[in-house]
């Protein structure tokens, strides 16, 4: 419990200091691994050039891409592994992907935005999970310049 309250503190006290936003899924995810996550915390619009999976929370996983790519981040199964407990009890995966329509060539972001998700569903569908069990959402648009415009979630509905 401890590790949990200081995890909460220490992205809270993050969050201050960056001024950016810390996503509901990082701070699950620092609520369920503890403090060793918190040093990997990384706010929403920070993101390092690289791929990584930035949020793990209750039947939901936050994947970020390097820019310009649609590889996902390694652990990308042992990640998904609630997500796939969830499909297999009825529920379905639900995937939804954003671009930023303000950098580069809008159709080549959208594209981009496209080929994620359609990875985040090879990787559920690696794992045993079903086209039917799958809801793959058009891509949003974020704001300019954002981190989030790399970012794809599955959360399970």
């Amino acid at each position: 419990a401890l590790l949990i309250v200081a995890a909460a503190l220490g992205a809270l006290l993050l969050q201050c200091r960056s001024s950016l936003p810390v996503s509901a899924l990082t701070l699950n995810a620092l609520a369920v691994t503890g403090a060793a996550t918190m040093a990997r915390a990384t706010p929403a619009g920070a993101l390092a050039d690289e791929a990584d999976v930035v949020g793990v929370g209750p039947g939901a996983v936050r994947f970020c891409f390097a820019s310009a790519s649609a590889t996902l981040a390694s652990g990308a199964a042992d990640a998904l592994a609630d997500v796939v407990r969830g499909v297999a009890a009825g529920q379905k995966a639900a995937i939804r992907a954003w671009y930023d329509e303000a950098s580069g060539n809008q159709a080549q972001s959208l594209a981009l935005a496209r080929q994620r998700a359609l990875a985040v569903r090879g990787a559920l569908a690696a794992l045993g999970v079903g086209d039917d069990r799958v809801a793959l959402g058009e891509p949003g648009q974020v704001a300019a310049a954002s981190a989030d415009a790399r970012c794809v979630e599955v959360a399970l509905e």
